[in-house]
């Protein structure tokens, strides 16, 4: 059972933190059979508030799959306690920061895609920004009131060992 952490990253202006709107947000992953290394060819979503029975009926999982390749059956958890936001901190350079961890069994998250339903929180107010699609990995609006532009620029993320 392999872990894998999503890290995300990106320059802010006047972003106190993004995050994800709860648990019917999806995450849209791409897959790698941990076996015999086929790679899904289509988007696939795991949310947390959708499970599915485990294997062995002992455990639940978020997602379950057989691989196209050697057809042995996989699944893959979200790991719900590890989902946090990405946090603004002047202190620190705007670097990666792990906002959830996938736990795999046969498999492992080979790719992610910004889409829609992040929340975005205004640095300088209380204002915030409900489903926030982030597929351009640029996105901009105006806070009311603080009376300033807040945006979100060069969004990027990797996949890394948890």
């Amino acid at each position: 059972m392999g872990k894998l952490g999503l890290q995300i990253a990106a320059r802010l202006e006047n972003v106190k933190q993004i995050e994800v709107c709860g648990p019917d947000f999806r995450w849209y992953i791409k897959t790698r059979c941990t076996n015999c290394g086929e790679l899904s060819d289509k988007w696939q979503y795991v949310t947390v508030s959708e499970t599915h029975e485990g294997r062995t009926g002992r455990s639940d999982c978020h997602m379950k799959a057989k691989c196209k390749g050697c057809t042995r059956e996989v699944s893959l958890v979200i790991l719900e306690d590890t989902i946090k936001p990405y946090v603004y901190d002047e202190d620190k350079e705007e670097g990666f920061q792990t906002i959830v961890v996938f736990e795999g069994r046969g498999v492992e998250v080979a790719e992610f895609e910004f889409r829609g339903g992040w929340v975005v929180k205004a640095l300088n107010s209380s204002t915030t920004f409900d489903n926030v699609d982030l597929t351009e990995k640029d996105w901009a609006d105006f806070d009311d009131r603080s009376g300033e532009s807040v945006a979100i620029y060069e969004l990027q993320h990797k996949i890394v060992r948890a």
